[in-house]
């Protein structure tokens, strides 16, 4: 099985025009890791193969992986592919300002006890949550 994931992965570089070098800088791996997993010295790590697939939006995974279909995704599927990339860290920028922005209301409302001489003031989410 691994044998024929080294075929195709071989015969990707090959229509791609890429070396091994080329795609070991793109993937950020050594070279010499990379070249010894094609030529069957060891086997190719899951993450190897995660970093081929994300550096390569095009290469259809389950061709790489299992030889079904075609080795290149047509471009709606890139398209999809590319929009949820873009939304996943879209999200992630939501979810680091919200964090910053409770952060902030606790805070804020801490002080704001301080202030007051010792009142507490409920985080707005206990609050909600009761």
């Amino acid at each position: 099985m691994e044998e024929n994931l080294r075929k195709r992965l071989l015969y990707f570089m090959e229509k791609e025009g890429l070396s091994v070098n080329s795609m070991a800088k793109q993937i950020n791996v050594q070279t010499r890791s990379l070249n010894n997993h094609i030529n069957g010295e060891t086997t190719i790590p899951a993450v190897t193969l995660l970093e081929i697939l994300f550096q390569y939006k095009d290469l259809s995974a389950e061709w790489l992986m299992r030889g079904n279909g075609n080795m290149k995704l047509d471009l709606q599927e890139t398209e999809a592919r590319d929009l949820i990339d873009s939304l996943r860290d879209v999200i992630a920028t939501k979810q680091e300002t919200i964090e910053t922005q409770r952060e902030l209301i606790n805070s804020l409302n801490e002080r704001i006890s301080e202030l007051k001489g010792g009142d507490t003031i409920a985080p707005r989410d206990s609050v909600l949550a009761g």
